[in-house]
């Protein structure tokens, strides 16, 4: 990998080679036996006549992943223009040509099937990232585009909202709208999380996320109490539930940790 990464330009290559023998059972890649080859370039001035406006950005970006016998798996070109304002807003456009080999059938959600093929398809994305002093923060999407052999718009919110000085909540709500040639289906998260600080050494915090997809309800609480510098206590209850039945949701997994940790000095 090589990268130059000043105010005003930036470039980027890499190339990485992953063998057969590889095990990606921890997660941090999701494929073996391929050769990944990567290349971006940035300009990104700050224009002094316009009122406003901090900076502008033209960056672009090639993405491949091809496998050991020779097969272009995936391919993405990506074009980007972004507008950052005097406020830290940032106004943001994407377009992107992307190819995707599709070995194996796949399901999207709701028994939508992407079948075996190679395909190729355009997707946009327009958005807003209010900036972090905001009262309200976080990034708007739209998107519109290809999904594979079908169609596919998206909405979705992601950021921050603080309502005093001790709690705030971080929302997440994302919905997709995917058409394929049999059928359309629309997939929603929703998700939320709420944080209190008690004191400037213990908070409350908790997640709670359902994905329309997997038709599940996941639910996190955690409270922290940083009793001394470097030493913690932590009591966190999970609770995971199917909601694809009628009525009440159906209860898959329940679980409650307590972890001390304790520093010492020499």
């Amino acid at each position: 990998q090589a990268q130059y990464d000043s105010d005003r330009y930036g470039l980027q290559g890499e190339v990485l080679k992953v063998g057969d023998a590889f095990n990606p059972e921890v997660g941090f890649l999701l494929r073996d036996d391929f050769r990944r080859t990567f290349a971006s370039a940035r300009f990104s001035p700050r224009p002094t006549s316009i009122r406003y406006v901090r900076k502008l950005s033209w960056e672009a970006s090639v993405d491949r992943f091809v496998n050991e016998a020779g097969v272009l798996e995936t391919q993405k070109e990506l074009g980007k223009f972004s507008l950052e304002f005097n406020s830290s807003d940032v106004l943001s456009l994407d377009f992107s040509r992307n190819l995707e080999f599709v070995d194996v059938p796949f399901e999207v959600a709701g028994g939508l099937v992407v079948p075996t093929g190679r395909y190729r398809f355009n997707e946009a994305v327009l958005g807003l990232q209010l900036g972090p002093q905001r009262k309200v923060s976080g990034m708007l999407t739209l998107s519109r585009g290809g999904f594979f052999n079908g169609d596919r718009t998206g909405v979705g919110y992601a950021g921050r909202v603080e309502l005093s000085s001790r709690f705030a909540v971080e929302p997440r709500v994302s919905f997709d709208w995917i058409s394929l040639p049999n059928d359309k289906i629309r997939v929603t998260l929703l998700g939320v999380r709420p944080t209190l600080a008690i004191t400037p050494r213990m908070y409350i915090g908790a997640l709670v996320q359902y994905n329309s997809s997997i038709e599940a309800l996941e639910t996190n609480f955690r409270w922290r109490w940083e009793f001394e510098p470097g030493s913690d206590l932590f009591v966190v209850y999970t609770d995971g539930r199917d909601t694809s039945g009628r009525g009440v949701s159906r209860l898959v997994s329940r679980g409650l940790a307590i972890k001390f940790t304790r520093f010492f000095r020499f």
